[in-house]
């Protein structure tokens, strides 16, 4: 199903809206995942970035990145 026809069936889903002052085209909001992206030691590489880049040319209104760590352990 396209974003077209999504929107006709749930038209506030494409609604601009804001959230504590930061504009935000539609309400579609990607939450962090884990895409195994990142270097063993947590590092962002290219391919991350690339994927990133990805879903930001995409119709999402807000991404929350990918988790990551502080230690090994979490």
């Amino acid at each position: 199903m396209s974003s077209e026809e999504i929107a006709t069936i749930i038209p506030a889903l494409f609604e601009e809206t804001e959230i504590n002052g930061m504009t935000l085209r539609n309400r579609i909001v990607r939450s962090a995942n884990w895409e195994g992206l990142a270097t063993t030691e947590g590092a962002c590489t290219d391919q991350l970035v690339a994927f990133i880049s990805r879903l930001a040319e995409g119709d999402i209104g807000l991404i929350i990145s990918s988790f990551t760590y502080v230690v090994p352990g979490g």
